[in-house]
């Protein structure tokens, strides 16, 4: 399932997809303000119980508070025991995770295959 949002030269694009028992989302574009309403829509309708998750940024271009917000939020949404790794590439990105301590909650890898592995590490 995707769906893509341009909104005042807004995109983003979020979709999610199964890799064996665990759930990759995927949020691409701009995560800011101007589509926070429309992304959190979509995570809800895209976001499924699974054994562990991953959290695809790499394609991610700009975030800013209200991005953060909506991490932490789907991360709050996942049950107790349950791990969600968190795929940045971009060192800026990764800069602003640095900057705000979320790289203290959240594994951050560089790879889907990074996050494959520490999920089933986590695994019991």
């Amino acid at each position: 399932m995707e769906k893509f949002l341009d909104k005042k030269d807004v995109q983003v694009k979020v979709f999610a997809n199964k890799i064996d028992h665990y759930l990759k989302l995927n949020i691409e574009g701009g995560l800011i303000y101007q589509s926070i309403t429309e992304v959190k829509k979509e995570i809800t309708e895209v976001f499924e119980d699974a054994e562990g998750y991953l959290l695809d940024l790499t394609a991610l271009k700009q975030i800013d508070s209200t991005g953060f917000g909506v991490i932490v939020n789907t991360a709050k949404r996942i049950k107790t025991g349950r791990v969600m790794i968190i795929i940045i590439k971009d060192d800026y990105i990764r800069d602003l995770f640095r900057i705000t301590k979320l790289d203290r909650l959240f594994s951050i890898v560089e790879s889907v295959e990074e996050g494959l592995k520490m999920l089933d590490k986590t695994d019991i």
